[in-house]
C-alpha cells in the first residue's frame, strides 16, 4: 500500500511538473543529439511568419548561401530562386507573408539585399544599392525595413540604412566623423534596433584582433577578410564564430563556421575590447553616444520594448583580457541612460527579441560540461526588464544565431551544435 501512495504521489507531483513546463512554455531543439537528419547544414540568421513557415539565409555546405524557406516545422527545406545574388547572406527580415528583405556582403555587381514580394519563393536586388556589408536587417513595421553594416565596402562607410518600400529603395545615413571621433577607438557598428524609422538605438564594438584563422590579407574590411590567391573568404559574425568561404582545386565551394580559439594565457588589458551604445531620433541623421567603455566587453545586440525601453547584450572573456567576464544584459528604462542588469560568468551572448511592450528574451550560451559541453539558456522578462529568468534551456546548443517570434507565444531560433552545424529550435507556450 505504501508502494502504490508513494508512485501515486510521484505520478502526481511529474504531471503538475509537466503541466507547469507547458503553461510557462519552453524551448525544444527539433532535431537534438546528433542532429542527424536536420535539413540544412548551416542556417545564419531566421525570420518567420506563421507556426512552421520559416526563412533562413543558408547553405547545404557545399554551396554559396540561398535563402531557404520551410512550411513544415523544418520537417524539409526548399531553397528559393535567387534573381541575384550577395556573397555570405547573414540576416533576414519579413515583415508579412509575401515581402522581406536579405542581407549580406555585396562585391562587383552583387548589391549585397535582395528583397521578395511574392512570398519568399523569389529574391532579387533593388534599386542602385551599393556593394554593402550587413550585419543584420530589421522588419520595423508593413514595408520599412532597417538595415546595419557597411553601406559601402570600398569606402567602409558603416551606418544604417532605412527602407519604406520593400526594400527596392534604400536611404542611407553613414556614421559621420565626429560621431566616431565621440566613441571608443575602432568600435565598429555592431546591431540596432528600430522601434520606428526616426528612433535608432545601435550598439558599437570590437574585441582582440587575433583571429582563429591567419589568413594572408589581399583584402581587409574589418571583420571581412578575402584572400584572392586561395580563394578564401571570411566574415568574422562575433569574436567567437567566423564564417568561411573557400574553393578548392577543383573550383568546388565549402561554407563552415569556425570557432575563434582562445589564447592559451590571458591577455593583458588594453587588448582591443570596445563597447558603445548610440541613439537617434531623427531616423538616422544624427546620433547621440549613450554610453562607451573599453577593455572590458563588447556590445552584439539591441532589442527595443518600446521607443525609450530598449536592451542591449554583450559578452566579455577573461583569456582575451577581461576585467569582467560573460554575457551580459544592459538596459534603458527612460531611453537615455543605460546600466548593466545582469552578468552571467562563462557565457556569452550574441542576440536578443522583443515581443511586447514588457517582454523580451535574451539567447544566452554557458559552458555547461558533462556529456554535452554546451547549453543556450533563454532568459525571459515578462515585467519590461526588471527581472530576468532563465526559461529553459537546450543541451549542446552553443551560439543562437537569430532569433525570432510569430507573437509572444511562438518563436523559432536557429543555433550552433557541438558538431559546428545547426538546429532550429522552438518556442510555444
Amino acid at each position: 500500500t505504501s508502494t502504490v501512495k508513494s508512485l501515486m504521489s510521484g505520478l502526481r507531483f511529474l504531471t503538475v511538473f509537466v503541466a507547469l513546463l507547458v503553461a510557462q512554455g519552453a524551448w525544444v531543439d527539433l532535431y537534438k543529439f546528433p542532429w542527424t537528419g536536420v535539413p540544412l547544414a548551416l542556417m545564419l540568421d531566421v525570420a518567420c511568419v506563421a507556426e512552421g513557415d520559416c526563412f533562413v539565409p543558408g547553405s547545404t555546405g557545399s554551396s554559396a548561401e540561398a535563402v531557404w524557406y520551410t512550411k513544415n516545422d523544418w520537417k524539409t527545406m526548399t531553397n528559393a530562386t535567387m534573381h541575384g545574388d550577395g556573397l555570405m547572406l547573414l540576416a533576414i527580415g519579413m515583415g508579412n507573408k509575401r515581402e522581406g528583405v536579405v542581407g549580406g556582403i555585396g562585391a562587383l555587381k552583387l548589391p549585397g539585399i535582395l528583397r521578395t514580394t511574392d512570398g519568399g519563393m523569389n529574391w532579387a536586388g533593388g534599386l542602385d544599392i551599393l556593394p554593402v556589408e550587413t550585419q543584420d536587417v530589421v522588419a520595423i513595421s508593413g514595408k520599412d525595413y532597417g538595415f546595419v553594416g557597411d553601406l559601402d565596402i570600398l569606402t567602409g562607410s558603416e551606418g544604417v540604412a532605412i527602407t519604406n518600400d520593400d526594400g527596392y529603395i534604400w536611404k542611407g545615413h553613414k556614421w559621420s566623423k565626429t560621431l566616431r571621433s565621440q566613441l571608443p577607438f575602432n568600435c565598429s557598428i555592431r546591431y540596432a534596433a528600430f522601434p520606428t524609422t526616426q528612433t535608432i538605438y545601435a550598439a558599437c564594438g570590437s574585441w582582440p584582433s587575433s583571429n582563429n584563422n591567419e589568413l594572408p590579407i589581399h583584402r581587409n574590411n574589418k571583420n571581412l577578410r578575402i584572400d584572392l590567391r586561395t580563394k578564401t573568404m571570411e566574415f568574422d559574425i562575433s569574436s567567437r564564430w567566423t564564417l568561411r568561404h573557400e574553393l578548392d582545386h577543383n573550383q568546388k565551394m565549402s561554407a563552415k563556421l569556425l570557432e575563434r580559439q582562445r589564447p592559451q594565457f590571458a591577455m593583458a588589458q588594453g587588448n582591443g575590447y570596445t563597447a558603445g551604445l548610440v541613439k537617434s531620433t531623427d531616423g538616422g541623421n544624427t546620433w547621440e553616444v549613450q554610453y562607451k567603455s573599453s577593455d572590458v566587453f563588447y556590445f552584439n545586440d539591441v532589442c527595443c520594448m518600446s521607443t525609450t525601453n530598449c536592451i542591449a547584450v554583450g559578452e566579455g572573456f577573461s583569456q582575451d583580457g577581461s576585467s569582467k567576464p560573460g554575457a551580459r544584459i544592459w538596459q534603458t528604462t527612460d531611453g537615455k541612460t543605460w546600466k548593466q542588469t545582469m552578468l552571467i560568468p562563462g557565457s556569452s551572448c550574441l542576440r536578443c527579441a522583443a515581443t511586447g511592450a514588457q517582454e523580451a528574451w535574451a539567447a544566452v550560451t554557458y559552458q555547461a560540461g558533462g556529456i554535452t559541453k554546451l547549453k543556450a539558456n533563454f532568459y525571459h522578462t515578462t515585467d519590461g526588464g526588471a527581472k530576468w529568468t532563465l526559461d529553459s534551456s537546450a543541451d549542446g546548443i552553443d551560439e543562437i544565431m537569430g532569433m525570432d517570434f510569430v507573437d509572444a507565444s511562438l518563436g523559432y531560433a536557429v543555433g550552433i551544435t557541438e558538431t559546428k552545424l545547426t538546429t532550429p529550435l522552438k518556442y510555444t507556450k
